[in-house]
Parts: C-alpha cells; sequence; structure tokens
C-alpha cells in the first residue's frame, strides 16, 4: 500500500496531467481558430484586390469613354488630367 504522502503526490500529479492536457486541448483549439481567422483574412485580401483592379479598370475605361466623347465635340479642354 501507498503511504498517504504518496497517494497525495501520485493525486497531485494526476490533477497535474489533467490540467496539462486541458490546456493543450485549449491551444489546439486556439491554433485552429488562428489559423482559420488567417485563412479568411487571405481570403478577404484577395478579393478586396480584385474589387480593387476591377474598379481601377472601370475607371480607366470610363476615363478613355470621357476622352473620346471630349474629342468628338471638341472640348478636348474640358477634361483635367489628376
Amino acid at each position: 500500500m501507498h503511504s498517504p504522502h504518496a497517494l497525495s503526490q501520485l493525486y497531485r500529479c494526476a490533477c497535474m496531467q489533467e490540467e496539462v492536457t486541458g490546456k493543450r486541448a485549449k491551444l489546439q483549439r486556439l491554433a485552429a481558430a488562428v489559423a482559420l481567422a488567417q485563412r479568411e483574412r487571405a481570403s478577404l485580401a484577395e478579393q478586396y484586390q480584385s474589387e480593387r483592379e476591377r474598379l481601377l479598370d472601370e475607371i480607366r475605361r470610363l476615363g478613355t469613354q470621357m476622352k473620346q466623347k471630349a474629342r468628338r465635340t471638341g472640348q478636348g479642354a474640358a477634361v483635367h488630367q489628376p
């Protein structure tokens, strides 16, 4: 049989092991959540970049149309360059 002191030590070790196991599980969940957030951020950044490029293309297209229309109507001086 184990002495009361030895049982106390075993109990303490078991409690610590449970705590370690719980913290490890929590850490793994948090790491998974961080990885998911990073993937979502990357996806949003990609979508933002695509939308930005689409808008810039549209601005260029509209600017070209305005210049062409101004040339046809003889108002070339009315179009300002930024």
